[in-house]
């Protein structure tokens, strides 16, 4: 039997650490960029999304490589709202959503966009 173990270096994130991150983007934002984001579900499995932002809108987004209509919720604009939203569902849960969860990010050190984020 083999059992593996790891440590999630992970923070915890707070709602100074959102915001903290949403100024420095704000100080530093990027009006043109290219986007790759990897998510995991237990119920969706892995997800693969691109997005390529122009003048702060996104104008193509990719899902597994097919290409789908473009989504602002896909830009790093759009992933601080879901993140703030994930942190108002932990204050105060909606009905059917899990109790308990843990949030937890890392953000770039000078740009400020999410680089990691986990819903645990």
């Amino acid at each position: 039997m083999l059992v593996l173990l790891s440590r999630d270096n992970t923070p915890r994130l707070t709602a100074g650490d959102l915001d903290s991150a949403k100024k420095r983007w704000e100080e530093n934002r990027l009006p043109s960029y290219d986007l790759t984001i990897h998510k995991e579900s237990d119920t969706l499995g892995a997800e693969n999304f691109k997005t390529e932002v122009r003048e702060g809108k996104a104008q193509r987004l990719f899902m597994n490589g097919a290409e789908i209509q473009p989504s602002d919720s896909y830009s790093v604009s759009g992933l601080f709202a879901v993140i703030a939203q994930e942190l108002e569902i932990l204050r105060a849960p909606e009905p059917g959503q899990p109790k308990g969860a843990l949030l937890k990010a890392r953000f770039h050190d000078h740009l400020g966009l999410p680089v990691v984020f986990k819903r645990i």
